[in-house]
């Protein structure tokens, strides 16, 4: 999710519990970036909260949390890491969960500092984001769909070649009249990319995926005349992940029935054909 120029800040937290915030670019807000607002004197207090993979850009205070609180988190471990953050200072020279270790990583080597008692121990190096396009599209059973993968990052002290893997699902999901969704993935389609650092910090690359020919069109129920409800849909999502990090994005797919064949359409002339003669017959045997 990208939250970006609000005008009274970007993510607000207050007495929550058991939540992850994850792969939101949040930046240009004014005030903050996120804040836990959070006070011991209201006793409004947020537990088990988990902030990582996101992307903290020029926001007039990045992140502020009022007072410590030991069970907020602002990283996923080594390697996984924490946030990207655009004030950040570090460099990456090392690696390891102590950075201790020769090679850099996409990790900053020193934690990014939010507050005095507060800090991502793991600041991620690089933004990346991926996009796919189309973002919608009609084919049938079989097809074979071509989708353009757009990568771009911001690299900062980053000097080595990386491995990116893509991974593309085509996913059903189905709607339930609870309202509940089950989503399952049919099929997974990976390439590993390699990227080697340059002036221009993006790559485009091209993935075809051939539809199975047993995947069936939506299943939908009318509720108005020419109005109608799917209870099935399809997706592509697409992830590019790097140093244990990942992005998202997706396409909608929409799944139309297989055409029908020539020889199709001649049986089917030839039995509506016989069943006039047959209607015929029958008229005739009446009235004799």
């Amino acid at each position: 999710m990208k939250i970006q120029n609000f005008k009274y800040g970007g993510i607000k937290l207050k007495d929550c519990s058991g939540i992850s915030i994850i792969n939101n670019i949040v930046t240009n807000n004014t005030y903050y970036g996120i804040d836990i607002a959070d006070s011991r004197y209201t006793h409004t207090i947020s537990r088990k909260v988990i902030i990582y993979h996101n992307f903290f850009i020029d926001n007039t205070v990045q992140a502020d949390c009022g007072y410590p609180n030991p069970t907020i988190v602002w990283d996923y471990g080594y390697p996984s890491g924490g946030n990207y953050w655009s004030d950040y200072k570090g460099v990456d020279y090392h690696s390891g969960s102590h950075q201790d270790e020769p090679g850099s990583d996409g990790i900053g080597d020193s934690p990014y500092t939010i507050d005095s008692d507060i800090v991502d121990r793991y600041p991620l190096m690089t933004m990346m984001t991926v996009f796919i396009k189309p973002k919608s599209v009609k084919a049938r059973p079989g097809d074979t769909i071509r989708y353009t993968i757009m990568l771009s990052w911001k690299p900062k002290a980053w000097r080595k070649t990386i491995n990116v893997t893509i991974t593309i699902w085509l996913c059903r999901c189905v709607h339930h009249r609870s309202s509940d969704i089950t989503i399952s993935q049919l099929h997974v389609y990976r390439r590993e990319l390699r990227i080697t650092p340059s002036s221009n910090p993006s790559l485009i690359t091209s993935i075809s995926i051939k539809l199975p020919e047993n995947i069936e069109p939506p299943t939908c129920i009318p509720i108005k005349p020419l109005m109608y409800i799917k209870l099935t849909t399809y997706h592509i999502r697409v992830e590019a992940s790097v140093n244990g990090f990942r992005s998202y994005d997706s396409s909608t797919l929409e799944i139309m029935p297989m055409k029908a064949t020539p020889h199709l359409n001649l049986i089917i002339i030839i039995m509506m054909f016989l069943l006039v003669l047959l209607f015929e017959y029958y008229a005739l045997t009446r009235r004799a």
